[in-house]
């Protein structure tokens, strides 16, 4: 096992701590990867919502000091309740960061928090939005980058009855790179 540490633990000491700092300090503590979680990267990032951009020079530089380490991006995205755009910039600069932060590994996972009324019990309960994460996932696939998809709002088995329905839509070497995420809480 892998013992690491999530930027968005970090929110309060962003104020006046810079991310470098916190990522040595975790290191120090004996982390071996680290989660970078947009909304948590201080001056690595800029904007909010769809105008939410990471600063690749700022945010390579920081990965950079840190050659022991693995790193990844989470981003909250609205993937199961929107029609995906796997083209637009949004997703595109989440794409290009993973894979600097990732190295060989680049990987993305999209946190989608909105609540649903009723767990997904077979394929017909799963909404045509969130079904679009094939688009996604196969331009992920296409750079490289693994996807994971979580949300905190539907059963394990549900998610899991997703990625299931996702992959079938996907050839087999871009459903290899679809995941599932399950959040802890």
């Amino acid at each position: 096992m892998i013992f690491g540490a999530i930027t968005n633990s970090w929110r309060q000491q962003l104020a006046d701590q810079d991310l470098a700092g916190l990522v040595k300090e975790a290191e120090a503590r004996g982390a071996r990867h680290v989660e970078l979680r947009q909304t948590c990267l201080g001056a690595c990032e800029t904007g909010q919502g769809e105008e939410w951009r990471p600063v690749l020079a700022r945010l390579g530089a920081v990965v950079d000091q840190f050659p022991g380490l693995s790193f990844d991006l989470a981003m909250a995205w609205p993937c199961l309740t929107e029609q995906a755009e796997p083209s637009g910039d949004l997703f595109q600069a989440a794409l290009e960061a993973a894979k600097l932060v990732g190295r060989q590994t680049p990987h993305l996972r999209v946190v989608d928090p909105s609540p649903f009324d009723a767990a997904w019990e077979q394929a017909a309960d799963l909404p045509a939005e969130a079904l679009s994460l094939a688009d996604l996932a196969r331009e992920a696939a296409r750079q490289g980058v693994i996807l994971s998809v979580e949300n905190s709002g539907q059963p394990l088995r549900s998610m899991g009855l997703l990625v299931k329905e996702v992959r079938a839509r996907l050839t087999a070497e871009e459903g290899s790179y679809l995941g599932l995420c399950p959040d802890p809480t």
